[in-house]
């Protein structure tokens, strides 16, 4: 009967620095020495010769290794062999990570290790929530909605799960967008002596998602957006910053708010959705719609030409004049386009670029056609948000 011989046992290959190991074991009763060979790499670790040595020093690259270990004894008999698995791994530094919003509930976790495969996860509340290695630099993770969730990572290094230096905490709750489109259908404003009463209804795009109680706002003039420090100083200092509950919101279809302007072009809207611990903010910048007067009239002065003169207003600078088209028609008659087919064209006035935007400017243009008395007279423009009113004490007639 073939007689076995024993294996070495108890083997353990402990890590000096990046290049190097030392491998040990425990050498059965009549072994004289151990041959260590790699199975998965080429190349022969030195046999033991010594009786008392049972450890080998071992220059490593980073990587994997098989070692197979087989015990000598007397007349050239040897043990079966035994293998061994062993990773000798880079230090690796401390690291951070970052989490970037991707859309929705969709974050990616991002950060930078130089050493490669070695396990990677990432924890969401001290949970596990995405495994990978180390060289991926990042991956992207679902996280549940309405929530704080404080994100870090670990690594595997050295058998130890090594943690990042940082965690970010996220919140998922989404805030709701204004939508501007809707807003300025609903928006109005009027003139006072010196500015503008303006009256800017707020609608909300998209869904209500679940867990909103209601909303704080601010509209300004200037591109200072609200932080949410502001909304616990209304009480005691002025912020512009208003609440509505979600309830006010859903009966009036929007958040009112009204503020005095001059000729500011831009509305720059701040909306904090509000949960039950949480304001989340979002930022909305607003075209305040042109609106423009122009005040018209024409006049003949004694053996002079006709004159069409055109005092421009606007609610804030203009850099040009759009195409202006005046008609006539019997005294009897009214024109509404100048394609009515009993208007007369007096005169087509091209649209005008301006070299210097201002909110009032004056035209005078002198009229070629011939032109009846008692005639009725229209002006029309070729924008709707120019408006034609006839100069006082003007009546519309020539």
């Amino acid at each position: 009967m073939e007689q076995i011989f024993a294996d070495v046992t108890d083997i353990v290959c402990k890590r000096i620095d990046d290049q190097s190991a030392i491998l040990s074991w425990a050498r059965p009763y009549g072994c004289h020495s151990v041959d260590v060979t790699l199975t998965n790499k080429a190349g022969i670790v030195q046999p033991t010769e010594n009786a008392r040595d049972n450890k080998r020093f071992i220059h490593l690259a980073p990587d994997d290794y098989i070692f197979k270990l087989k015990a000598r004894y007397p007349d050239f008999n040897e043990s079966p062999g035994t293998e061994f698995t062993y990773r000798h791994e880079e230090t690796v530094e401390p690291f951070t990570i970052q989490v970037v919003h991707m859309r929705e509930y969709t974050y990616s976790v991002i950060w930078q290790i130089p050493v490669d495969r070695l396990a990677f996860r990432i924890l969401a509340n001290g949970t596990v929530v995405a495994e990978t290695t180390s060289d991926a630099g990042y991956i992207e993770v679902e996280l549940p909605m309405n929530d704080h969730i404080n994100i870090s990572a670990q690594v595997l290094s050295k058998g130890i799960w090594m943690q990042s230096t940082n965690e970010e905490t996220i919140c998922t709750c989404l805030p709701m967008e204004v939508d501007a489109d809707a807003t300025l259908s609903q928006f109005s404003e009027r003139a006072t002596a010196t500015s503008y009463s303006v009256d800017i209804p707020l609608v909300l795009r998209g869904e209500i998602p679940s867990g909103v109680t209601g909303f704080y706002y601010v509209v300004r003039t200037n591109e200072k957006w609200a932080d949410t420090s502001e909304i616990a100083l209304t009480k005691t200092t002025f912020t512009g910053i208003r609440q509505q509950s979600l309830a006010n919101y859903k009966r009036n279809r929007n958040l009112p708010y009204d503020l005095t302007v001059r000729t500011e072009e831009h509305f720059f809207v701040t909306l904090f959705t509000a949960y039950a611990d949480v304001c989340v903010p979002s930022y909305t910048k607003v075209k305040r719609p042109l609106r423009a007067d122009a005040f018209w009239a024409v006049r003949k002065k004694m053996f002079a030409a006709p004159l069409l003169t055109i005092e421009f207003a606007s609610n804030m600078p203009i850099d040009f004049i759009p195409r202006i088209i005046l008609c006539a028609c019997p005294p009897t008659e009214r024109l509404a386009s100048h394609e009515d087919f009993n208007a007369q064209i007096v005169c087509d006035i091209p649209e005008e670029k301006l070299d210097k935007p201002a909110s009032k400017h004056k035209r005078e243009y002198e009229l070629r056609a011939k032109l009846h008395n008692k005639q009725n007279l229209f002006m029309f423009i070729e924008n709707p948000r120019f408006l034609a009113k006839p100069l006082e004490g003007f009546d519309g007639k020539f």
